[in-house]
């Protein structure tokens, strides 16, 4: 599992917005290649609406 709480210094270029619901299979994949991508000017918004799994 990914926990990232990050510090901006500035405001980012980009916001990435995910809808998990009930995407737990999914998710830590998804959030490591974004996160591996050697663009880095970006914020990851995560929306979670009352899933039934565990993300």
């Amino acid at each position: 599992m990914i926990l990232c709480i990050c510090t901006l210094a500035a405001e980012p270029q980009i916001s990435l917005v995910l809808t998990v619901y009930n995407q737990d299979k999914y998710l830590n994949d998804t959030l490591t290649n974004l996160l591996l991508q050697t663009y880095q000017d970006f914020e990851i918004v995560c929306v979670n609406d009352a899933s039934t799994d565990n993300c």
